[in-house]
């Protein structure tokens, strides 16, 4: 069961990647004052390199990799194309000098990256108990 998470470097760096993005959800949540632009640009970076690296760790498309078949799939990239929409719309309100964007914004990579990494450890727990 270890081996799942500390086999090899792209396990490594995939473990360290949910644990930082989880720590720095909670730590978000637990702070009376947020800078949220800079909140939703660590957030953004710490999604991307999450799916960069599970994709890695996985073999997405490769032979005994993660499947692209299913709605495991297509749900993970619906996920990943909203988190794009939520990023360039705040890159552009950027513009406007608005905070609504970047804490609305925030809360809902939060949401992302909490049920991108369920669902992938979900699978990835499925395949090692089956």
């Amino acid at each position: 069961m270890i081996n799942l998470y500390v086999g090899s470097i792209s396990r490594i760096l995939s473990s360290s990647l949910i644990l930082s993005a989880l720590v720095f959800i909670l730590y978000t949540l637990g702070q009376k004052e947020v800078q949220w632009s800079r909140t939703f640009a660590v957030l953004f970076v710490l999604g991307l390199l999450m799916s960069i690296m599970s994709g890695t760790r996985d073999g997405i498309g490769t032979v005994g990799g993660f499947p692209t078949q299913g709605k495991l799939f297509v749900m993970l990239c619906g996920f990943g194309i909203l988190s794009f929409v939520v990023g360039i719309t705040a890159l552009l309100s950027n513009f406007f000098d608005t905070t609504f964007v970047f804490k609305y914004g925030s809360y809902l990579l939060m949401v992302v990256i909490v049920m991108k990494t369920f669902l992938v450890e979900g699978h990835r727990l499925m395949q090692f108990f089956s």
